[in-house]
């Protein structure tokens, strides 16, 4: 299946698929679902790194 890796931490990448492939090739790839929900977990962007909350660069409004 043909994909490209688009982050790499440690000895750990991320790769999108051209096509999307079985959830039990995913497994067998290697991922770990993690323990923390979807919720639980600080936005990243697609190299891993976290982002900033959303209002972090707004300015307050004058009142």
């Amino acid at each position: 299946m043909a994909g490209e890796v688009v982050w790499q931490v440690g000895g750990c990448a991320g790769v999108r698929f051209l096509a999307p492939i079985h959830d039990a090739l995913v497994l067998h790839l290697g991922f770990q679902p993690p323990p923390l929900t979807f919720e639980e977990q600080a936005p990243r962007d697609r190299f891993g790194r976290a982002l900033p909350p959303i209002d972090a660069g707004e300015r307050p409004a004058n009142s």
